[in-house]
């Protein structure tokens, strides 16, 4: 019983942390035409980032989440979003470190580095409607 009430509370908590719309997205990444905000999330701690050759590291800062949907996805809608976010990194003077297609999703990282700070982009777009933008800007800890 009693581990089933601290599972409820965690459950609790995580949705919790989702939120509808904020009405506008992050100031450097601005929304791909056609897709909405179906949901999003902000929380400060280690989170994990993806580096060169697909290796990952934990980076200490605050993460942005974004779950972006979009209605009446087009068969290659995939490809056409990492094209946008490479485009998009590059830029602002960033590097694309790892990306990665396959037959359910595409899949993008990148760091952004400007003044003392590291923006780390991570971006996936599967087959459907759903796309993920993950942000993590935290004080430069790698270079």
């Amino acid at each position: 019983m009693r581990n089933m009430l601290l599972v409820t509370l965690m459950l609790i908590l995580t949705v919790s942390a989702y939120a509808k719309e904020p009405g506008k997205d992050h100031p450097l990444f601005p929304r791909i035409k056609g897709y909405y905000i179906d949901s999003y999330f902000k929380s400060t701690g280690k989170h994990v980032c993806v580096m060169k050759n697909g290796n990952t590291v934990k980076i200490d800062g605050l993460e942005t989440m974004f779950f972006y949907k979009k209605n009446n996805v087009q068969e290659n809608e995939a490809s056409k979003v990492m094209v946008y976010y490479e485009k998009l990194i590059r830029s602002m003077g960033g590097e694309i470190l790892w990306q990665e297609s396959n037959e359910h999703m595409n899949a993008i990282s990148g760091v952004i580095h400007k003044d003392k700070n590291d923006i780390w982009v991570i971006a996936g777009k599967d087959k459907g409607a759903l796309l993920e933008l993950r942000i993590v800007e935290a004080p430069r800890q790698y270079r």
